[in-house]
């Protein structure tokens, strides 16, 4: 049984993964997005409770919600997908009819618009008003059958019927004319592939149409139809994995398998989608760099070439400079009486008696004013109009001149030999490279910190962030922890019913302390004090009023003094497979960090320091591809001074 490469999901796919992310994303804010790919998109969504969310959309290709990061960019219709999407709160998520086709149903400032995101092949994302009028669409089809552009009402694509609603007798019907019934429920119908070569056997897979009786279809139908909603009300989702990686994915656990392949389980059918195309996508990420490279290296190959040649022919011209000057010092006297004897002789009989009067010359050129010399080493050519010494040493001047352009080339093409030897050895060792992914998960939308038991804490970026993890995730038994200044982030250290360590609190008062104004103001140490949960309030006193962001303390304040503004920012990898920016305390990222670099504050623009630490990480590790500055800049307090970095 041979197994082909999955590249789009299917029309059980898609039902499966619009039902189980459709609640996770009523109600979200489309906060951001960004292009990917060709005309793909990456949405940053917000869920009511705060958590931020992605969303990878590809038309023809994909959909689903990712932790995995891509390279994304701000091209082409960005721009306008961001007007009207951006700011907009998503009311619903419904698969279209039995078919690839999913529907985005949002409202912004009012209005209610529509995102049509069509998986099929060639398909497109277009955004509609209320009346389907196409706003934006990720590509304009002017068709004869079919046109989507700016202005025109929408129409869906031609769509096969509906199997989940279609009769027995319209099964036959439409099945009647194929080849076989197998080929007739994929292509007639639109039933997976993987959906009839699960549920039929082979002798049922290749019964013919024609002589098909109207109970054999009622059959069939309703064992595949039972199949299906059965997968869609208790999917199990899967990836195959064979000997060359992953091949595919299933909300369901196939029965046929090759004997070299096996399912990797997962709970959600979504993060069955996200493994199978983080791998994807990293192989694609390698494909293209190693066709980048590949091309970077003929072209140096080509500018290797060319300055042999150039060098070739320098060293050719030096070298006959050279012998004459050689032919020139051995018989200087010769040649200064044939020069005096042309002179003289031209300028009393002409250019006519040169040859006949004077001893050594064979040829002469009256319009150059040009004589050759016969020598036992050679000829040389002399011009009458310059003395004898002149043209001797103009000679030595081309010599030496020439002398120094080949030792010039000579480098040159060395340097160039090194970096095609470099570019070439990082093209043959890009097969062994596998470039990582940026993992993102719930709570990256804050500060955060793993500390070094295991204990996630998570600290607000402004005053709207304070309340909301203060609101949100702060338990009577999990514990405050502010640095002793206005204007420091709140941070929840989530207990797990267990009571961190002096360590624990430690690492997380180094981030209250880095991320307070503290740093800004260039101060060196901050006094931090961490509380229980029970003895924080929003409930100001009687008559008096919180601001956003602020809280009430009450009781023992417990104090860590004297925690440095010092801050390490590193690269965590992950099963070789995806990686993650993480901050804290130097000697706690020194033990989880690939390379990581280590901040104070300081006179240098935040930007100017990511764009070196950025630099340095993936210069030295080029898996690293989608690492950005951005990524890199939202982990600094503030203008820095970067003390250390290690690879």
């Amino acid at each position: 049984m041979r197994l082909f490469h999955k590249r789009s999901l299917t029309t059980l796919d898609v039902a499966v993964l619009v039902k189980e992310i459709s609640s996770i994303l009523s109600d979200s804010i489309i906060t951001n997005l960004y292009g990917i790919g060709k005309s793909g998109y990456l949405f940053k969504i917000k869920s009511p409770e705060g958590i931020v969310q992605y969303l990878v959309v590809e038309p023809a290709v994909r959909l689903h919600l990712t932790k995995f990061i891509p390279l994304t960019n701000i091209a082409g219709r960005t721009p306008l997908f961001r007007r009207f999407l951006k700011g907009s709160r998503i009311k619903s998520v419904s698969q279209h009819e039995f078919e690839r086709i999913v529907t985005v149903e949002v409202v912004k400032g009012g209005n209610e618009l529509k995102m049509v995101i069509e998986l099929i092949p060639r398909g497109i994302i277009a955004v509609l008003d209320s009346k389907h009028k196409v706003l934006t669409s990720s590509e304009d089809i002017k068709l004869r059958d079919r046109k989507v552009y700016p202005g025109i009402i929408y129409n869906f694509p031609p769509l096969l019927p509906n199997p989940r609603r279609a009769g027995t007798e319209e099964w036959l019907k439409i099945v009647k004319n194929a080849q076989s019934l197998g080929a007739g429920l994929v292509k007639k119908l639109g039933i997976p592939p993987e959906v009839v070569n699960e549920v039929l056997d082979e002798s049922e897979r290749k019964l013919k149409t024609s002589t098909l009786s109207l109970d054999e279809v009622g059959r069939i139908r309703k064992k595949i139809l039972v199949f299906i909603e059965s997968v869609i009300n208790k999917p199990l989702p899967v990836v195959v994995k064979c000997r060359e990686g992953y091949v595919s994915f299933h909300p369901f656990v196939p029965s046929k398998l090759p004997s070299d392949c096996d399912t990797i389980v997962f709970p959600l059918f979504n993060e069955a989608i996200d493994e199978y195309y983080r791998a994807l996508y990293a192989s694609t990420l390698k494909e293209v760099e190693e066709k980048r490279l590949s091309s970077e290296t003929a072209k140096l190959k080509a500018v290797v070439n060319k300055a042999l040649k150039d060098l070739d022919r320098l060293r050719n011209e030096y070298s006959k400079v050279k012998y004459i000057i050689h032919v020139f010092e051995r018989n200087y006297n010769i040649f200064e009486e044939a020069w005096e004897c042309v002179k003289r002789i031209v300028k009393t009989s002409g250019w006519d008696k040169v040859i006949e009067v004077c001893r050594n010359i064979n040829k002469i050129n009256p319009s150059e004013g040009t004589f050759t010399v016969v020598v036992d080493e050679g000829d040389i050519t002399l011009k009458i109009t310059e003395e004898i010494h002149v043209q001797y040493n103009k000679l030595r001047k081309r010599y030496m001149h020439l002398a120094d352009k080949v030792a010039q080339a000579e480098k040159y093409v060395s340097e160039l030999e090194i970096k095609l030897r470099e570019k070439s050895a990082i093209l043959d060792a890009g097969a062994r490279i596998k470039p990582l992914l940026k993992k993102v998960e719930w709570y990256t939308s804050y500060h955060w910190i793993i500390t070094s038991n295991g204990f996630l804490a998570i600290g607000g970026k402004d005053a709207q962030q304070n309340e909301k993890i203060v609101r949100k995730y702060l338990n009577e038994n999990d514990i405050f922890i502010h640095a002793e200044v206005h204007g420091a982030p709140a941070f929840v250290l989530k207990c797990r019913g267990i009571k961190p360590s002096e360590r624990d609190i430690y690492e997380v008062s180094v981030l209250a302390a880095s991320y307070s104004k503290g740093w800004k103001a260039g101060v060196g140490a901050l006094d931090v004090f961490w509380v229980w949960g029970e003895q924080v309030s929003k409930s100001a006193p009687s008559g008096q009023y919180l601001p956003k962001g602020a809280f009430m303390v009450y009781g023992k304040r417990n104090y860590v003094r004297g925690v440095p503004l010092r801050l390490a920012i590193g690269v965590q990898i992950y099963d070789d497979k995806y990686y993650e920016l993480v901050v804290g305390p130097e000697d706690l990222i020194s033990k989880r960090a690939a390379k990581y670099a280590v901040l104070i504050p300081g006179g240098t623009p935040q930007r100017k320091v990511a764009i070196e630490i950025k630099e340095e990480f993936s210069t030295s590790d080029r898996r690293l591809k989608t690492l950005t500055v951005d990524d890199i800049l939202d982990r600094i307090p503030g203008p820095s001074t970067l003390i250390k970095l290690v690879k």
